[in-house]
């Protein structure tokens, strides 16, 4: 008696007789998803968790709500440190010390304000996109 084949499927020689080898569908990676849980069209990767970050956020329309956004943001866990290196045209840039166990793009969704997007710019430098409208 003969032993059933027991290659996988994508092992096998094509049906046209030749030795080839057709390799297995790749899966998709996982796309990453903004705060109101939409994928944003651009690719974001999410890398390292402790470390000295920079973090931009925009838009703010008053100094008042640029405030806010710094004292939610020193009272997160794992915040150690925020220091404002930049504030322009509602553009605010703050150096951000981080030693939590999470990565610190998840830490962010718990800040107080409509958050439309995250996101990593480069390793240590995050974007945050709020919703002007509040609706995120």
């Amino acid at each position: 008696t003969t032993s059933p084949d027991r290659t996988p499927p994508a092992a096998r020689p094509a049906a046209t007789g030749t030795a080839e080898l057709v390799p297995p569908a790749a899966a998709p990676s996982p796309a990453p998803v903004s705060a109101n849980g939409a994928t944003p069209a651009r690719e974001r990767a999410v890398v390292g968790r402790s470390g000295a970050y920079t973090v931009v956020a925009q838009p703010f329309a008053s100094f008042t709500d640029l405030g806010a956004f710094q004292t939610a943001l020193r009272e997160l866990n794992g915040v150690e440190g925020v220091q404002v290196r930049r504030f322009t045209q509602g553009t605010l840039e703050m150096g951000v010390e981080y030693q939590g166990a999470l990565p610190l793009p998840a830490v962010l969704q718990a800040l107080p304000f409509p958050i439309a997007e995250i996101w990593h710019e480069e390793p240590y430098r995050i974007r945050v996109r709020l919703d002007a409208d509040g609706d995120a």
